[in-house]
């Protein structure tokens, strides 16, 4: 069963509008790939400048791209896009994939992680950095980590909901009780599209995480009905997604996912009125297409 699509991560590098002699100094350390240079031109930058961020920024990029190794090769699990399937030769089915994974150098890495959790304690307003260091965690798939950081990202906006910044100093594009719960969708994507059970856990999680915080906002809450779903707890997940229905009357993912769980729950009625509703509204015409086959299955 689908959950909401959202904002796609971003990357992490936060890139001041004009570059200062102390970024020009640090981007020629960071080319001769002079570890001993970089942090010389850090430790430089940052007594210079101790209220920019930007050299904890720069640093932990040049030290996330040291660490992280993308390797090509054959796994168990299903392929995601631009993968290469694998078939078995008897039977035809897919058995694995052959694709990008992702390692990390320890030291750099853990490197790279020192610099952002450092800027997190001295900038804790600027939640671009925060998400850029659960993001990077998620690369290195250290998920304690990860969450962790967004419980701290989470637990400051709580206590601050003023003040928060963005990219750059800016102002957040929406207001935190929004804003955090969508952009944070990003991460629970991930975890659920891995197609394994320990990921949907931590996809999981992560939900529970963000509906705890933003009771109000329907992405999460959706999430947890979607992931009672698919263990066949209908009856928590019917009570989530009316809960996401309520929060959001309009959304068409949320009205069709309904639709499943009360077919496979055997309530063909309440099935049949949500798809109807899917069909009816604004979406998507490949959503609502779906909506009618599943509409014209039902006895």
């Amino acid at each position: 069963m689908r959950f909401i699509p959202l904002i796609l991560m971003l990357a992490i590098a936060v890139s001041p509008a004009g570059a200062t002699d102390f970024q020009k100094r640090f981007d020629e350390a960071a080319k001769s790939k002079n570890d001993v240079q970089v942090e010389q031109a850090v430790a430089a930058w940052t007594a210079a400048e101790p209220q920019n961020p930007q050299a904890y920024v720069a640093a932990a990029n040049y030290y996330f791209a040291k660490a992280r190794r993308v390797l090509i090769q054959a796994t168990p699990k299903p392929p995601e896009k631009g993968d290469y399937a694998l078939r078995d030769r008897r039977s035809g089915k897919i058995v694995g994939s052959v694709g990008p994974t992702v390692s990390a150098d320890p030291v750099a890495a853990s490197r790279a992680a020192d610099m952002l959790q450092e800027a997190t304690r001295k900038f804790p307003e600027r939640l671009d950095i925060w998400f850029g260091l659960a993001y990077m965690y998620r690369e290195f798939r250290n998920f304690d980590k990860l969450y962790a950081t967004l419980e701290g990202a989470i637990k400051y906006c709580a206590a601050h909901p003023t003040g928060l910044k963005w990219k750059n100093g800016g102002p957040l594009p929406k207001d935190p009780a929004n804003f955090m719960p969508e952009y944070a969708q990003a991460h629970i994507k991930y975890f659920f599209g891995n197609n394994n059970p320990e990921d949907e856990k931590r996809g999981f999680r992560l939900a529970k995480l963000l509906a705890e915080t933003y009771p109000n906002h329907p992405y999460p809450v959706n999430v947890i009905g979607v992931y009672y779903a698919t263990k066949k707890d209908w009856a928590q997940a019917a009570t989530y997604l009316e809960r996401a229905h309520e929060l959001a009357p309009r959304d068409a993912i949320i009205m069709f996912n309904l639709g499943r769980i009360y077919t496979d729950m055997h309530d063909n009625a309440k099935a049949r009125a949500y798809y109807e509703k899917v069909i009816a509204s604004d979406a998507g015409e490949a959503i609502r297409q779906r909506a009618r086959e599943n509409l014209a299955k039902l006895k």
